[in-house]
């Protein structure tokens, strides 16, 4: 947390957005995986 503590305002801004971005692909890909497990 400390990393994130010391960024400037706009490093900070594209590390958030990256992970939001990850977070969301990651999420998707769940969502995918489940289908395909549910669908068997």
């Amino acid at each position: 947390m400390t990393e994130i503590e010391n960024m400037l305002p706009w490093e900070r801004d594209i590390y958030v957005d990256k992970l939001v971005t990850w977070i969301k692909e990651e999420n998707q890909r769940t969502i995918e995986q489940n289908r395909k497990q549910s669908h068997g």
